[in-house]
């Protein structure tokens, strides 16, 4: 049973791991989350999460008899999707991720994605495993110095599934910035070797969440020449090398 404060109960603060304080009534929850997910919310997610349930931007998994039920909700600062156990707004506790829980949350997105990808079928893989045609055109968003590796993400809004920025950052680079240099050899298309015109670095974008349907979000990632050689043969480095002499 979850401990649940009595309305009359005077809000306490207590400290947290972190140095912050926080409401007695919320304890229960921050408790459980670090304990199961090893997360601390940053100032401002609580209100997130609650806004997330109440606006049916979050994802519910199992309805209880009791009128509560357990949601899918995914943490920014963490990056990663939690179980809530939560009532009208009320949330309870940071539910345990279990084995059928991820496979009926697996089964419910992969559900949305279907009705969204329908009528991507024909346009080629990347275009259905990236449900959206926004574009971004910003040269703000080409790759830093420092930077390696770019993620996308779905996320599950009132409508259903939508592209996170990363997501349509990647979409913008590999259509509009990148040079595409081929595809893997064993990567039947899902996999694609890419170079910046600009600073010559290699990208490779791949569909790391194979078991979603349409191959999940995409990944954009950095490679070195060497990796570069390794999956794609030493031909192909050479051949760019030969197209770069005047």
């Amino acid at each position: 049973m979850t401990p649940d404060v009595e309305p009359d109960t005077p809000a306490v603060k207590l400290p947290w791991p972190d140095g912050t304080v926080i409401e007695r009534d919320t304890w229960h929850f921050h408790s459980q989350l670090l304990k199961r997910y090893g997360i601390i919310l940053a100032p401002g997610e609580f209100s997130g999460l609650q806004r997330a349930i109440l606006s049916g931007k979050a994802i519910l998994v199992q309805q209880k008899a009791t009128g509560s039920a357990i949601y899918s909700v995914r943490i920014a600062s963490g990056m990663k999707r939690i179980f809530v156990h939560a009532k009208a707004g009320h949330i309870f506790t940071a539910w345990p991720s279990r084995r059928p829980l991820r496979q009926l949350l697996q089964q419910l997105i992969a559900e949305r994605v279907a009705g969204h990808s329908a009528g991507a079928a024909g346009t080629g893989a990347a275009a259905a495993a990236c449900p959206t045609d926004a574009v971004i055109e910003s040269e703000a968003l080409q790759p830093g110095p420092g930077e390696v590796e770019i993620v996308g993400t779905w996320v599950i809004e009132a409508g259903g599934v939508v592209a996170d920025q990363s997501c349509r950052r990647i979409r913008s680079l590999t259509d509009n910035h990148l040079e595409k240099i081929g595809d893997a050899p064993l990567g039947g298309g899902w996999v694609s070797l890419y170079r910046h015109p600009g600073d010559g670095r290699f990208w490779e974008r791949d569909f790391p969440a194979s078991d979603m349907h349409g191959g999940g979000p995409p990944r954009l990632r950095w490679l070195t020449t060497d990796q570069v050689i390794a999956r794609y043969g030493e031909a192909t480095v050479l051949s760019l090398d030969t197209r770069r002499q005047p």
